[in-house]
C-alpha cells in the first residue's frame, strides 16, 4: 500500500478583518436601533441598516472578483461606509 503524505491547503479564514468589525458594528446597531422612536426607526434606521448590508455586499464580492475588477465595488463601498459614517453621526 503506498502512502502519501500531502498536506491539505492552509484553511482561509473565510471572513476579512473589515467585514468581521462590520458585522460587530451591524449586531450593535441593531441592539440600539430599537431605541430610537418609532418614526426614524423607519426612515433613517431603514437607511443606515441598508448601508451596512449593502458595504458587506459589495465587500464580500469583491473579495471573490479578479484583481482588476475589484477596484470600481471597493470605491463604492467607501462612498456608502462615508454615507453610513454620516447618517450614524444624525
Amino acid at each position: 500500500m503506498i502512502s502519501y503524505h500531502i498536506k491539505p491547503p492552509p484553511r482561509q479564514n473565510p471572513k476579512l478583518p473589515i467585514t468581521q468589525k462590520l458585522i460587530t458594528a451591524y449586531k450593535q446597531w441593531q441592539s440600539f436601533i430599537h431605541h430610537l422612536p418609532k418614526q426614524t426607526r423607519y426612515t433613517l434606521g431603514e437607511k443606515i441598516d441598508l448601508l451596512f448590508i449593502d458595504i458587506l455586499e459589495l465587500i464580500i464580492t469583491a473579495r471573490y472578483l479578479p484583481q482588476n475588477q475589484k477596484m470600481p465595488l471597493l470605491q463604492k463601498a467607501s462612498l456608502k461606509l462615508d454615507l453610513l459614517k454620516f447618517f450614524l453621526q444624525v
